[in-house]
């Protein structure tokens, strides 16, 4: 199945887009707001009211609609231009805007109309500090805090601020506060744990990266950060790995070589000479057992793997396939013994914690297993793999929304590597939450994906797809997913349907203009030029729908020597 080199682009979910922690930005909320409609007709009876106007910003801030909050408190300062709260909150509105003079400008007419006004004070020191004074923000965020001693966004700000400033010591003392006291506060756990690797606390910051992606497992920066971290505190523990000089070093490093070259009868060969002439070469028992695992003999292994580690304590690689080795053998307490010693003699090896992790899982212990596998995402982010096998433990948890993340961000991973996720394990425990939830259009969108990469067919994976808009009828992602599988199935018809539906429902979705066009180029070039156009407008740097629109312009007639500028750089 499939369109040759019209190919509608790979099934796939949309990827997951995360958002950037947010550093020093304006304490707005004060109270909830009432809803906006209730508020006008208050207004309507008092039009004169600055407070009135205040409480509509706020309103509209709380539906994101920043435009009509700005002109809402723009009318409570014409109204009241004494009122410390209305400068405070257009400082707000300014401030999101992006304009932090103006945002300095109200919220210093707050604090000279209230000088107890502490939350002004921190809505100043944030605008200082974007504005790129950050000495300057410290003061102000001191001042709200001597103020108001309690209020956790002064101390957050201030601790930001002063990590700009240098001072991580004095930083720790602030953003320590906040994490303490607000523990599912992800961004201030994130900026703990980089004040803590700032200042040199490797330990404290893993165990907070940690924490963080137990609390938010989708919070990206926290994996890189993470990744970072157990690479630097493996520098900082790895000591030479270079074996003492052994009357086998020749005969090892040939079996090295043979090795590499996938001659696993010649490098067992050398390394059982290099052991006969050295028993006490740590290295070459590893690599002797490691061979022997490799071609089933685990018996044998076991015997080199065990000896090495006993040689050489230290020796991470050993500790790790005998772990491995054991896990084969039956032997899963000791395997995940070996597996933890592995990881702690060297952190920065992520194949470690994803077999760790799996093993954990399979042995039951799920948190144990979701915070290895979320170290081996942090150190090795391109193995689609290790996502999938978060996505499984998720699952067996009862965690299905984050599951569903997790596999998708596998599903997503560009160009990946290692080894082949685990979809059919996937698809299995998905379909058992399904049985229990089955009105989870996500889950059977996914679910849908899954079926498609361990090879189901196309009646399986297409039977997903259609629960997935039975359940949500606007899911525009899921009617992409059907028009492919229909496409690869030669069914154009069917799958240009599902495609403009896709569209009708989102008009700015790339992929479905992309996969419409493609399916159009044979058919009805005008409109296949149309569609991947706009896919290009909508994401400049997708390749494929560039690709496919050089060969719909080679298609009409129109453009007969196609157009330029169709190689995304």
């Amino acid at each position: 199945m499939g369109l040759g080199a019209k190919a509608v682009r790979s099934m796939s979910l949309a990827t997951l887009v995360l958002g950037l922690p947010k550093s020093a930005w304006p304490q707005v909320q004060e109270k909830a707001a009432a809803p906006v409609s209730q508020i006008e007709n208050q207004i309507k009876q008092h039009p004169n009211s600055s407070n009135l106007y205040v409480e509509l910003g706020l309103a509209f801030w709380h539906e994101n609609d920043y435009a009509h909050a700005f002109e809402a408190f723009q009318h409570a300062v014409k109204l009241g231009p004494s009122s410390a709260q209305a400068h405070n909150w257009l400082g707000a509105a300014l401030m999101q805007q992006g304009d932090f003079p103006g945002a300095i400008t109200e919220f210093k007419k707050a604090v000279a109309l209230n000088a107890k006004y502490a939350r002004a004070y921190t809505n100043l020191g944030s605008a200082t500090a974007k504005s790129g004074d950050v000495a300057g923000a410290v003061v102000f965020f001191q001042k709200a805090l001597s103020l108001e001693p309690s209020n956790l966004a002064a101390h957050l700000n201030l601790g930001i601020a002063l990590r700009g400033n240098g001072d991580a010591k004095s930083a720790l003392v602030h953003l320590r506060l906040v994490a303490r006291q607000e523990p599912n506060n992800a961004n201030a756990q994130y900026l703990l744990g980089q004040t803590l690797q700032q200042n040199g606390n490797l330990s404290e910051a893993i165990e907070t990266f940690e924490y963080l992606l137990k609390i938010d497992p989708e919070f990206r920066e926290g994996y890189y950060a993470l990744g970072v971290a157990l690479k630097q505190q493996a520098a900082s523990l790895q000591k030479s790995r270079q074996p003492s000089p052994s009357p086998a070093d020749d005969l090892f490093k040939r079996g090295q070589q043979a090795a590499a070259r996938g001659e696993l009868k010649e490098a067992e060969q050398l390394l059982i000479e290099a052991v006969d002439k050295d028993s006490s070469y740590a290295e070459a028992q590893n690599l002797l057992g490691f061979i022997l695992g490799q071609q089933g003999d685990l018996t044998s292994a076991l015997v080199h793997l065990e000896r090495a580690v006993t040689l050489r304590p230290r020796l991470a690689d050993a500790h790790y396939n005998f772990g491995v080795a054991l896990w084969y053998s039956g032997s899963k307490a000791r395997s995940a013994a070996e597996l933890q010693e592995a990881a702690r003699l060297d952190p920065g090896a992520g194949p470690t914690y994803a077999f760790l992790g799996t093993a954990l899982r399979e042995k039951g212990e799920l948190n144990e297993a979701r915070r290895n596998l979320q170290c081996a995402i942090a150190l090795m982010p391109a193995v689609s793999s290790n996502y999938v096998d978060l996505g499984i433990v998720y699952l067996r948890s009862g965690e299905l929304d984050r599951a569903i993340g997790q596999l998708e961000a596998g599903i997503n991973v560009p160009a990946p590597s290692g080894p082949a996720p685990d979809w059919n394990g996937a698809a299995g425990e998905l379909r058992k939450v399904l049985a229990t939830k089955p009105d989870n259009a996500e889950a059977h969108n996914v679910l849908g994906v899954l079926l498609g990469r361990k090879g189901a067919s196309t009646k399986e994976v297409l039977a997903e797809f259609r629960e997935a808009v039975r359940v949500r009828p606007d899911f525009a992602e899921a009617h992409n997913n059907m028009g492919l599988v229909l496409a690869q199935d030669n069914d154009e018809k069917a799958a240009i349907t599902e495609f403009r539906e896709a569209l009708r429902i989102s008009p700015d979705y790339a992929d479905a203009h992309a996969n419409l066009g493609a399916v159009l180029t044979t058919t009805d070039s005008e409109e296949a030029v149309h569609e991947l156009e706009q896919a290009v407008a909508l994401a400049p740097g997708f390749l494929k729908a560039r690709f496919n629109l050089a060969i719909a312009y080679g298609e009409n007639a129109n453009y007969p020597s196609g157009r330029p500028g169709l190689c995304a750089n």
